[in-house]
């Protein structure tokens, strides 16, 4: 359940990460989007998974090791064990998880947070808005 003033903890969680560089295992898009998840609820969806990669190869390995079918598939999975209802991307309200394209040909897809007609997803230097409109899946955070 979020807390009541997740609205201004959002904020503050876009704010405190806008221009930190993107740093596997320390503010990769799992682990910030999680983040904000846990800021937002007081519940740690990653918490079974934090410290165990270092590198876009652990990354993978461990993608790899949670769910075989891939990290679209491992984020599904995790969702649904906390919860987390999936929610067509258009019904994605602020501060509900989402999985945006990334741009990047080795690694198609990145957890973000919905902020309203845009996502937030961690970049190479800083937070990258995303238009709503290209997520492909989206989880409520109630």
């Amino acid at each position: 359940m979020r807390v009541l003033d997740w609205p201004e903890r959002l904020a503050a969680c876009i704010e405190a990460a806008h221009d930190v560089p993107f740093a596997w295992g320390s503010h990769d898009c799992v682990l910030w989007a999680c983040d904000v998840v846990k800021e937002l609820t007081g519940t740690d969806p990653a918490e079974r998974f934090r410290g165990q990669c270092d590198s876009a190869f652990s990354a993978i390995r461990l993608v790899q090791e949670i769910h075989p079918d891939g990290f679209e598939a491992m984020i599904r999975m995790l969702a649904a064990e906390q919860g987390y209802s999936e929610i067509p991307p258009a019904f994605a309200q602020r501060g509900d998880l989402v999985l945006c394209p990334s741009g990047l040909e080795s690694w198609p897809h990145a957890l973000g947070i919905c902020i309203g007609i845009h996502a937030m997803m961690t970049g190479i230097s800083g937070l990258v808005r995303v238009s709503m409109t290209a997520v492909v899946a989206a989880w409520r955070i109630v």
